[in-house]
């Protein structure tokens, strides 16, 4: 429920009542561990939201800057125009933070604004351009210029612009990563200089450095197939673990090589870079190698250039693909095998696999820390399930393949791995983690105090798409189970238990961008199996990133000549489309033609309104139990202080109090309470 500046929360059912303090933090649930972004101010503030860009990323001093802003309210997951065009000060400074000028603004109907702001011809440096929107009064109409004073709640938009003496890039570099040759342990890529106007730059030194960029990703078809090792959240063989989805320091990186260079330009402007081959993948997966270059022709100045290519691995990859994302204790759980050569295509020779099925088993130790306190700590240890061989085949062209099936006893995280050897002797691997779910016991590693982990099996999903959450509770009990994020969207109350831990829920096109899904499980105190019962709470979050185009408009830009000599106009046709490939009338329209050697020089980027008025939000939603105030039933676990162990006190003068008083509770029918 919203709060709304309310202090107390009452509930009664029948004869019984209780309240809860939501005014302060006595009984908000914590959120600290659970690797959220939490809201720290009421996201129902009406606020305003501004795109601020420019034409390009630098100008000269007398340089004129095209400038153009968008403007919408925000309140919670409201986006919206306004009942009328805002108003606002635009200020410009320079690098010393002086006023070079200062002019009212107002926005249009569309909530845009566009203007031409030329700088001064002496000074260089950072010069910084602010919105500075007036305060609004209950009605949405601006206050004076006086009530606005110095206040930091001032809401500003900025941008910073860039004025040097810069010159205009007069020569281009072109790394041709897609025809690398592999040269026994050597790597050669082909490097070319030309000037724009065509002659080629020669003897310039050129600088350079390599190294592995992302991890392998399969073709579209294969996408659902894992290949390679497990990823290091998953902890694969790391025998002490205080969370078994927390972020992997100790793993060694693949991608630590790395090597670089300094060369001379030939006269025809070509060179080869020359560099080590990187180290087989341990899973023998092809790498991909990103290469980096710099060149300096005679006037100093330095050009840059990228690119990336892959290098293959072994002659083969071996690939595995599940058929759910967690298995049942006690049922079958199938897997498919595949074999595929490095640049993605079938590969159709015979494949002998050797695999095996382990199971992490997580024991839980608690520890004493500083001042008596409790902690948990989790040690893991891989016991094998099953070992056995799979002989992959092709069938009518299709690439070699074969299935196994797994029956795990219990639940708790297993891992199938699958090796092979190519031709060439290079080991080929793929492991894949999986959840089981059922069986007796809490196969989980387990988490200080009342947090538990959430874990789903996707973190991006689509909206009209399902997710599953495997909820690692200890006990079973009802589960509230809710979808949120400036306020709860919707929720559900749902039975779940070590042995049936799995909550299902389906996205929809409010959920965009991003929401936050909270399970608090409780078990009341007549279902605790302990000899002083009480009732139990545990809570945990995990955040989904929904992607959604249904508000985003999409340009289509065409000119009418591919080419267009100095002096001659061009004229461009841009069609704007929505999400469902409709045309859209009125919408504005923004085109900027701008040097490309100008771009350049500060690496600019095209702007992306969308993103950023659609970028993932921060949870700003309490939750609350007066669970955590009950007094334990157990004695030896209640908290005892020291007051009134020397009776009296407050002065030497105080009158003592006797040792011992007697309250009748209840007192008698109608005298004070």
């Amino acid at each position: 429920m919203p709060s709304k500046g309310a202090e107390w929360v009452l509930a009664t059912k029948d004869q019984d009542c209780t309240s809860m303090n939501i005014g302060s933090r006595g009984d908000r649930i914590g959120m600290w561990g659970h690797g959220i972004n939490i809201a720290w101010e009421s996201p129902f503030r009406d606020r305003f939201e501004t795109f601020i860009f420019s034409d390009r990323p630098v100008y000269k001093p007398g340089d004129t800057a095209h400038v153009k802003a968008i403007t919408r309210h925000r309140n919670g997951d409201s986006l919206t125009l306004g009942g009328k065009p805002a108003t606002a000060t635009m200020v410009l400074t320079d690098e010393r933070n002086r006023t070079v000028l200062t002019k009212p603004v107002t926005f249009t109907a569309n909530g845009t604004w566009a203007d031409d702001i030329t700088f001064p011809d002496t000074t260089t440096g950072w010069y910084s351009l602010r919105l500075e929107y007036p305060k609004m009064d209950a009605t949405g109409n601006p206050l004076p210029a006086s009530a606005n004073g110095d206040d930091e709640d001032l809401q500003i938009a900025n941008l910073e612009l860039r004025v040097d003496d810069y010159k205009p890039n007069t020569f281009e570099v072109k790394l041709e990563g897609t025809r690398n040759r592999v040269l026994g342990d050597r790597v050669k890529v082909p490097l070319t200089a030309r000037y724009y106007m065509g002659k080629a730059l020669s003897s310039a030194k050129v600088s350079w450095s390599a190294g592995l960029a992302e991890d392998y990703v399969p073709p579209a078809e294969w996408a659902d197939y894992h290949f390679g090792d497990a990823p290091d959240f998953w902890h694969y063989g790391q025998k002490d673990r205080d969370d078994e989805t927390a972020d992997s320091d100790e793993e060694e990186s693949q991608l630590s090589w790395g090597a670089h260079g300094e060369l001379t330009l030939n006269d025809d402007g070509t060179v080869d870079i020359e560099m080590p081959a990187p180290p087989l993948h341990k899973a023998s997966l092809p790498q991909t190698v990103s290469l980096y270059a710099d060149v300096t022709d005679v006037n100093q100045q330095t050009i840059s250039s990228t690119t990336e290519f892959k290098l293959p691995g072994a002659d083969f990859i071996v690939g595995a693909k599940k058929h759910s994302w967690y298995a049942t204790a006690g049922k079958p759980f199938a897997f498919e095998l595949a074999a595929l050569t490095p640049q993605g295509q079938s590969f159709t020779a015979p494949v002998g696999l050797d695999v095996k099925v382990e199971r992490m088993e997580w024991n839980t130790v608690r520890v004493e820390g500083a001042g008596g306190a409790i902690t948990t700590k989790n040690q893991s240890r891989i016991i094998e399930e099953l070992k056995t061989s799979v002989q992959l085949s092709s069938s009518n062209g299709r690439a070699s393949a074969g299935t196994l099936s797994f029956t795990p006893k219990q639940g708790g995280t297993y891992f199938l791995t699958a090796t092979a050897a190519d031709a060439q002797g290079r080991t080929v691997l793929t492991r894949v983690p999986f959840y089981a779910v059922g069986g007796k016991g809490f196969p989980w590693s387990l988490e200080d105090g009342s947090r538990i982990t959430l874990q789903p099996d996707k973190t991006t999903v689509k909206p009209g798409e399902e997710v599953s959450i495997v909820v690692k509770t200890p006990f079973a009990g009802q589960a509230l189970v809710t979808v949120e994020r400036n306020s709860v969207l919707r929720h559900l109350v749902a039975p779940v238990s070590p042995e049936n831990p799995v909550v299902k829920l389906k996205m929809t096109e409010e959920d965009g961008p991003n929401v936050f899904v909270s399970v608090i499980v409780i078990r009341g105190a007549a279902d605790s199996p302990q000899p002083d019962p009480m009732p139990e709470y545990k809570v945990g979050y995990c955040e989904l990133t929904v992607p959604s185009d249904r508000k985003r408009l999409f340009v289509e830009a065409k000119p009418s000549s591919d080419t267009v000599r100095p002096g001659e106009e061009l004229s461009v046709t841009a069609t704007v489309t929505d999400a469902g490939k409709q045309p859209v009338a009125g919408a504005d329209v923004t085109l900027y033609a701008v040097d490309e050697g100008v771009l350049s020089l500060m690496n600019y980027l095209t702007p992306q309104p969308f993103e950023f008025f659609h970028m993932p939000m921060a949870l700003a939603v309490n939750s609350y139990s007066t669970l955590d105030s009950l007094l334990e039933e157990a004695l030896d676990d209640r908290y005892r202080g020291n007051k009134g162990i020397v009776i009296g006190g407050g002065g030497d003068d105080a009158t003592p109090v006797p040792p011992c008083a007697r309250i009748s509770w209840p007192p008698p029918c109608g005298a004070p309470r």
